[in-house]
């Protein structure tokens, strides 16, 4: 199970591409650099300077959505998540996908996790058995204030 996680995680990154964000969030806990990172992937980036390049990532310039195009850099990226992951110093999506999350996220993507009027259905399920709505939120992989709006639609 746990290698099946790990290759949809991989092919998933290489499609999508890695986000500046989730390139930052993750540089930051590795202490990358921008020199570092020009330095050892210099001649990798096509179209500008390495260290302009990182710069613009490490700093969400111009915006934090914008996804890496170059396959050593998302390859690098998969390698120190998977380290990361494997020393627990950073969380994977409460979906099941195995994506590293950062930040309050509980998924890597919006895509991931059950579609919402699942969800809701669930939702209602779990309060109708008693659950808290920690205990629901924890459940279903949602914040605290998602599983109280949950709540509130089930009591109505």
């Amino acid at each position: 199970m746990w290698r099946w996680t790990v290759v949809i995680r991989e092919v998933r990154q290489l499609v999508y591409g890695v986000s500046f964000a989730d390139f930052a969030a993750l540089a930051k806990r590795k202490l990358w650099t921008v020199e570092h990172l020009a330095t050892k992937f210099r001649g990798a980036i096509e179209k500008e300077t390495s260290s302009s390049f990182f710069y613009r990532v490490l700093h969400g310039d111009p915006a934090w959505d914008i996804a890496i195009p170059y396959r050593a850099i998302i390859e690098a990226y998969l390698t120190a998540a998977s380290e990361l992951i494997a020393d627990k110093r950073i969380r994977v999506g409460a979906c099941g996908c195995g994506s590293p999350v950062f930040g309050a996220r509980l998924v890597a993507r919006d895509e991931c996790g059950p579609p919402r009027a699942t969800q809701q259905a669930r939702g209602a399920q779990l309060f109708a058995q008693g659950m808290s709505v920690r205990e629901v939120a924890g459940e279903l992989g949602i914040s605290k204030s998602s599983a109280q709006r949950l709540s509130e639609k089930a009591a109505s």
